[in-house]
This record gives structure tokens, C-alpha cells and sequence, in this order.
């Protein structure tokens, strides 16, 4: 199963916002062995969408990035809501 995070960022915290989901990843990494990535779009001048990649990950695990992300300080950089999608690979969804 993957799991999929995306969410706006205002211009200005992108430096502060790449920090902190670098050390939620490398956390997350370490205690449940999943692989993580960071994407990110610019939509302006004002604002950038970012998404967060964790693949490999097992059941309940949207929730506990969840918890991380406040925990580490991310959600307190964002314009807005994260919204996550978990989509599984199609031979175990068959």
C-alpha cells in the first residue's frame, strides 16, 4: 500500500516546511522501514503544492503520518488542510 499527502504552502516557509518533513520522513524511515519521497509544484508566487510519497507502508499507517506531521510541526506551515489518498498495487486489489 501507498500513501499519497498533498497540501499548499504558502511562499515564504518552504525552507522551514523541507526541514521539518525531512526529519518526519527519516523518523518514519527508521521506525516502520517504509520509502519515502518529497514532491513539490509551483502554482505562483504565492504558493506551491507538496506532496509526500511513503510506499511499502502497512495498514494505519495514513494515521500515523498524521499524528508525525503535527507532531513535527508541519501541519502549523501550511495554507489549509493535508489531503491523503492510499491507493494498494492492482494484483493484491484483484
Amino acid at each position: 500500500m501507498d500513501v499519497y499527502i498533498y497540501y499548499t504552502v504558502p511562499a515564504g516557509v518552504e525552507a522551514a516546511l523541507q526541514r521539518a518533513v525531512a526529519q518526519l520522513q527519516a523518523r518514519l524511515v527508521a521506525d516502520y522501514g517504509v520509502r519515502t519521497a518529497l514532491k513539490r509544484r509551483v502554482d505562483g508566487a504565492t504558493a506551491s503544492t507538496w506532496m509526500e510519497i511513503y510506499t511499502g507502508v502497512p495498514n494505519g499507517f495514513a494515521e500515523v503520518v498524521e499524528h508525525a506531521a503535527h507532531d513535527y510541526g508541519v501541519t502549523s506551515l501550511l495554507t489549509g488542510a493535508r489531503h491523503c489518498e492510499t491507493f494498494m498495487d492492482v494484483a493484491v486489489c484483484a
